[in-house]
């Protein structure tokens, strides 16, 4: 009977010793713990030890109780990754971008520099870009501009005074009576933004330098409280000078030439209504077109804008009397030339060939000096 008792010992102490041996009772990557097998990687009760339990709404993963991934995130090596955006996991948990990409829907791209953003069409700036304003694919159609990230009008008045600073077209308001377009457009044949110029800024270049995306037009410019505006708008012809535009039947009756500067290249200026009986233009001609009465009245070509010379008589003006008391630019086609520097007191030709020609262009030099000339 003792016999009987003591084997039954020792095959209980054997087989308990067998359940404590992991090599003999536990698969490969399995642990016991408390005489069950378990997986410490994915175990909620043994997560990454025996006494190691996760909490009811967590889950074990590599050995780490998280909380579970919310739509759209997903779980990529314990961690809850976005695949559209994360440069770790882009597109899936097995892809990482280089260090110089950024991931945008699920594709490692190239990042874009400074305030740039990647959209479909590559990085773009939200502030202004058309086809992504704001955000990317928000489009502003065919009549709208992004200004500041927001769609506006393709034209648009805008509330201002005069004497405001205005910027390039579309980056800010502009000043009174100005239309703000998109850079490019033509609005109402109405000047759009422009820079604040200072006295003679404008003078002649103001088309392709102050205004910004002026339109078409190829007018004048006069620098007016900080504003390149049409010359002659306000009753001056040229921001340095003091001859009054003029008006109809006003024209001195013999020296409507000399008596002021007039406005040219520029149809919207006012008309100078001749006198035919003195001067022998036709009623009603622009000074643009005043090239018919070349061959009997002055030419215009008054080399400086602050001269104080005398009235000269059209009739004896062109050819034989160019200097008298005036510095004046006669050119070539056949035409006598005339020093603009010197000025003679008598008649006869001037010395040196001419910069300008009288006939063809009617420009008049603004400048102090006639050598500026480059008509």
């Amino acid at each position: 009977m003792k016999k009987n008792a003591m084997f039954i010992l020792v095959l209980m102490f054997v087989t308990v010793s067998a359940c404590d041996d992991d090599s003999a009772t536990c698969n490969d990557g399995e642990t016991t713990c408390s005489g069950d097998c378990v997986v410490l990687t994915t175990d909620v009760a043994h997560c990454g030890s025996c006494t190691n339990a996760c909490e009811v709404d967590e889950m074990c993963v590599n050995g780490q109780c998280i909380v579970p991934c919310q739509a759209p995130l997903v779980l990529c090596e314990a961690t809850c990754a976005d695949l559209q955006t994360s440069t770790s996991y882009c597109g899936d948990c097995d892809t990482t971008c280089d260090n110089d990409q950024i991931c945008v829907e699920g594709e490692c791209v190239t990042a874009c520099e400074g305030n740039l953003e990647y959209c479909d069409s590559g990085c773009v700036d939200l502030a202004t870009d058309n086809d992504n304003c704001g955000s990317c694919d928000v489009p502003c159609g065919t009549d709208g501009f992004c200004l500041e990230g927001e769609c506006q009008p393709l034209c648009m008045e805008l509330p201002f005074e005069r004497g405001e600073e205005c910027l390039p077209c579309g980056q800010s308001s502009c000043c009174e009576e100005i239309v703000q377009c998109a850079p490019g457009s033509d609005c109402n044949d109405l000047i759009t933004c422009m820079e604040v110029c200072t006295d003679n800024d404008c003078q002649n270049d103001c088309v392709t330098t102050y205004p910004q995306g002026v339109n078409d037009a190829q007018v004048f410019y006069e620098c007016f409280n900080g504003n390149c505006e049409i010359e002659c708008a306000n009753g001056m012809c040229g921001s340095t000078l003091s001859y009054p535009n003029p008006e109809a039947n006003e024209c001195l009756s013999a020296n409507c030439c000399a008596s002021f500067n007039p406005c040219w290249e520029d149809a919207d200026c006012a008309q100078c209504i001749m006198d035919p009986s003195t001067v022998g233009c036709d009623t009603n001609t622009l000074y643009d077109i005043y090239s018919t009465c070349q061959d009997t009245n002055c030419p215009f070509q008054f080399c400086g804008s602050d001269l104080g010379f005398a009235q000269i008589d059209c009739n004896v003006c062109v050819n034989t009397n160019c200097c008298s008391e005036v510095e004046a630019c006669a050119g070539a086609n056949g035409e006598t030339s005339y020093e603009c520097s010197v000025c003679l007191s008598g008649t006869g030709p001037c010395a040196t060939p001419g910069l300008i020609d009288a006939a063809a262009a009617l420009n008049i030099c603004l400048s102090t000096n006639c050598s500026a000339c480059t008509f």
